[in-house]
């Protein structure tokens, strides 16, 4: 991850964050996981929701 910040004003500053996408997938994909284990959706047994 990257983070520049520019003072763009007096107290105010700007901040740019790069954060690389497989970073970003894998946390999505645990999120997903973690979700769907208690999640109840009804034609489903609980915790067996398809993660699309």
């Amino acid at each position: 991850m990257q983070v520049t910040e520019t003072k763009v004003d007096g107290l105010k500053h700007a901040f740019k964050v790069v954060v690389p996408a497989d970073v970003i997938a894998s946390k999505v994909t645990d999120k997903i996981k973690s979700i769907g284990e208690t999640a109840t959706i009804p034609g489903f047994r609980k915790g067996k929701a398809p993660e699309n």
